[in-house]
């Protein structure tokens, strides 16, 4: 976790931080599984939310820029798992404001 994000948990009230972190361990996104996803099924950007992005990889196939892409996320999946992850981090942040609004 950047120190960018620690220093937005520190801003919360314990229990503000509570909530959003016990929100964040149940939806943060794993890489193994992600690749899994890639692998079997070519729906990691599914998993990743990013719906349009997936459509666009399985349209690409059909001329073979798909291939290409695909490869190349083999190496970029960690990179995409974790920006994933503090995009959830930042809404759990905002939502636990919003629930508790010391």
């Amino acid at each position: 976790m950047d120190a960018h994000y620690k220093v937005l948990l520190k801003e919360l009230s314990e229990k503000q931080r509570r909530y959003a972190l016990s929100r964040y361990e149940n939806k943060k996104k794993s890489v193994a599984v992600a690749y899994l996803l890639w692998i079997f099924f070519g729906v990691y950007y599914f998993y990743l939310n990013r719906v349009v992005l997936n459509l666009l990889l399985w349209i690409s196939f059909g001329i073979l820029l798909g291939i290409i892409w695909w490869a190349v996320d083999l190496f970029r999946i960690p990179g995409l798992v974790e920006q994933r992850n503090r995009d959830i981090l930042v809404e759990c942040i905002k939502d636990a404001r919003v629930i508790f609004n010391d």
